[in-house]
């Protein structure tokens, strides 16, 4: 395919009916020929039918049952798919004002829908050159309320292009199909990784992040059940290759959404950890700086 952040159209299968015809030779079968049809398996040719006998009649041909008829769940969240990379293939993060959800977890970092725009205005206006395309659009149906989608996004940044597995997943808000959740292989494994082995790349990143004070003030913070704020957490992105830092986010912990506490930006090669827009140094224990280093250099 190639769709463009990527267009990806239903294709019609057009069923096409070959006659065949069958051309009968003249020339008489030898009993050599006979023998060795027989012996390789082929069938003997059958004699032609005496003069006057009637002609066997042809099998009737069997009707065409044409293209399947595409799922209507499918085609409403192609179409939503399909304006969600028109947008940001466009570079019109406004587009996605009619995509998103009125809370969307972009990647590991939930917000609200306004503020989702912003990032991916945001981050539009610092890579000029940026577009993307997405290809091999597939779809899981099993989750009724939340089906997602699958495909193969390739974007262009800076001059340099990459590739990934993408997905989105979709809810019905207002009777309609959003976008609720935006998120790539990638940045799954990464989290994965990093809760299933604390000795792991991405597992001491964030104990690095961890082990600096404000960090784990902000995370030992306190909650307000009251308020659906149940507890803190952290969540990490970024990283190499696709970025040379790796992101730790703190967040409150609420049942339908994550908010956003502060941000620490982490060099798994230097070790350099430091807090916010404004990159604030921030003190890590040295000792699991220097064993995040030889982790992340393997």
């Amino acid at each position: 395919m190639q769709t463009t952040r990527r267009d990806h159209s239903l294709l019609a299968i057009a069923i096409l009916a070959v006659g065949t015809t069958t051309i009968a030779c003249s020339r008489k079968t030898t009993s050599s020929e006979k023998a060795e049809a027989v012996a390789s398996g082929a069938a003997a040719p059958s004699p032609p039918p005496a003069a006057g006998s009637a002609a066997a009649p042809s099998p009737a041909p069997v009707p065409s049952r044409g293209a399947p008829a595409p799922d209507p769940l499918e085609t409403e969240l192609l179409a939503v798919t399909r304006r969600w990379n028109e947008a940001l293939a466009r570079r019109d993060a406004g587009a996605l004002r009619s995509v998103y959800g009125a809370q969307v977890r972009l990647y590991q970092n939930t917000v609200d829908r306004e503020a989702a725009i912003k990032t991916k205005a945001a981050a539009l206006a610092a890579s000029k050159d940026y577009t993307q395309a997405i290809t091999a659009v597939e779809f899981d149906l099993r989750t009724a309320d939340r089906p997602k989608a699958g495909f193969d996004k390739k974007w262009t940044s800076k001059g340099k292009q990459q590739s990934v597995r993408g997905s989105l997943v979709f809810a019905k808000e207002g009777g309609q199909w959003v976008v609720v959740e935006e998120s790539d292989t990638k940045t799954d494994e990464r989290r994965a990784r990093a809760e299933a082995n604390k000795d792991s790349c991405e597992g001491l990143v964030v104990g690095v992040v961890m082990s600096v004070p404000e960090a784990s003030q902000i995370l030992n913070g306190p909650t307000d059940p009251a308020e659906g704020h149940n507890s803190n957490g952290l969540r990490i992105d970024g990283g190499p290759p696709e970025s040379p830092t790796f992101a730790v986010a703190i967040h409150e912990n609420h049942p339908d959404h994550l908010l956003t506490l502060a941000w620490f930006e982490v060099d798994p090669r230097t070790g350099k950890v430091t807090e916010g827009l404004d990159k604030t140094p921030r003190k890590a224990d040295p000792a699991l700086v220097e064993k995040m280093k030889a982790a992340c250099a393997k």
